[in-house]
């Protein structure tokens, strides 16, 4: 916690010593202290999709759903390279009932991201939750080229396809 504190007092825009003391926070029950510090940091450095995906999270945990999604769309926006904002942006969103907008977030990352195996086992599931057993075979599919013989992915291969044939 000292050497964080440090850091941020030697360079208060420093990203990652606001989001590692923001999680050691989290880690001790302090999430108001690890949200001032996040806080702070996004007014030095505004568009910081680290700072934004953090209290994001912060503010999904404390059931502030809105303005987590809000900062984790910021996030996922701000830097589309990085499958893991998207992925998690997708799962708060099907976690508030937007399926369709988690599946649509989803398959837009896909293209970019064509082999990112959380993207490709939330697209499986939100769209089998959804109704579209035949869609969601074709990521099973690829999720099977990714990880062959990897028992759960067989297990959910054998459903789809069990779930399509009647």
């Amino acid at each position: 916690e000292a050497d964080l504190r440090t850091a941020l007092s030697l360079d208060p825009s420093l990203a990652p010593a606001a989001v590692n003391l923001a999680d050691l926070y989290r880690a001790q029950n302090r999430d108001e202290e690890g949200e001032r510090i996040l806080k702070d940091a996004i007014s030095r450095s505004p568009n910081e999709a680290s700072l934004e995906h953090a209290l994001g999270l912060l503010m999904v945990r404390q059931k502030r759903g809105t303005q987590g999604l809000d900062l984790l769309a910021a996030a996922a926006h701000s830097e589309p390279g990085n499958a893991r904002y998207v992925y998690v942006y997708a799962v708060a969103l099907n976690g508030a009932g937007q399926t369709r907008a988690a599946i649509e977030t989803l398959e837009r990352s896909i293209k970019a991201h064509p082999y990112d195996r959380d993207s490709l086992a939330a697209l499986v599931n939100f769209l089998e939750q959804s109704g579209d057993p035949a869609k969601a075979l074709t990521y099973a599919q690829r999720l099977d080229e990714l990880e062959p013989g990897n028992p759960q992915v067989r297990q959910m291969l054998k459903e789809l396809n069990e779930h399509q044939h009647g």
